[in-house]
């Protein structure tokens, strides 16, 4: 389904035109949304980076990546230390508000193109990474995401239908009682997130698992 397509598509499950220039933003809102929670195996890039003596981030590799799935060691010595994945910096700076304790790596954070650490070690440290590209965004209206990311027989029920929950949720602002059509669009999307993790969990290599694997 082109992204023309998916327009007229929401524009008929929502009817109401003051949402309609509404309606490329939000479907690409939901694009990126279920692609960072579904993880298409396409998308994930294994990368590594150095830590900076003497301070707490990073670059990483340079791209538009939705998140970070994994990160750990890259020297062999200490592939089994963890390194816990917390969701932003703000959790970093709970431990150490200035970020400035040095020692073994603990946790980590995305924000952005960087990657910040807590602790700060003292030497060039390599950490290997998984990341996940973000996909690229819908502009033209014959653009269409391609098949490895979200295949065209899930469009509807997750893009179409994620569009059409949150539009739905706009114009039911204060409805007395239950939104009738906000939770009946929600169940379909949710429905459609269930159809798509299954198409991808289909997409992936049954072979034993390694650090690289999820």
């Amino acid at each position: 389904m082109t992204f023309k397509e998916m327009q007229d598509e929401v524009e008929i499950i929502v009817k109401d035109d003051s949402v309609f220039d509404m309606i490329p933003g939000v479907l690409n809102d939901i694009y990126q949304e279920v692609v960072n929670e579904i993880k298409p195996p396409v998308l994930k890039t294994p990368a590594t980076v150095d830590t900076v003596p003497g301070q707490s981030w990073t670059n990483l590799p340079s791209g538009s990546f939705g998140s970070l799935l994994f990160c750990g060691f890259a020297d062999s010595s200490q592939a089994n230390v963890p390194i816990n994945i917390v969701p932003g910096l703000e959790v970093l700076m709970e431990s150490d508000p200035g970020l400035s304790e040095t020692g073994d790596i603990e946790s980590v954070a995305m924000e952005g193109n960087m990657l910040w650490y807590y602790k700060q070690p003292t030497t060039i440290i390599t950490l290997g990474v998984l990341l996940l590209k973000a996909p690229v965004a819908l502009a033209l209206d014959r653009d269409t995401p391609p098949d490895m990311v979200i295949p065209s027989y899930c469009h509807r029920g997750t893009l179409i239908y994620g569009a059409a929950s949150l539009l739905w949720n706009i114009l039911e602002e204060g409805v007395d009682g239950e939104k009738v059509n906000t939770v009946n669009y929600m169940t379909k999307y949710a429905i459609g997130k269930s159809t798509y993790g299954t198409w991808v969990g289909r997409q992936r290599k049954h072979q034993s698992r390694s650090v690289w694997w999820y």
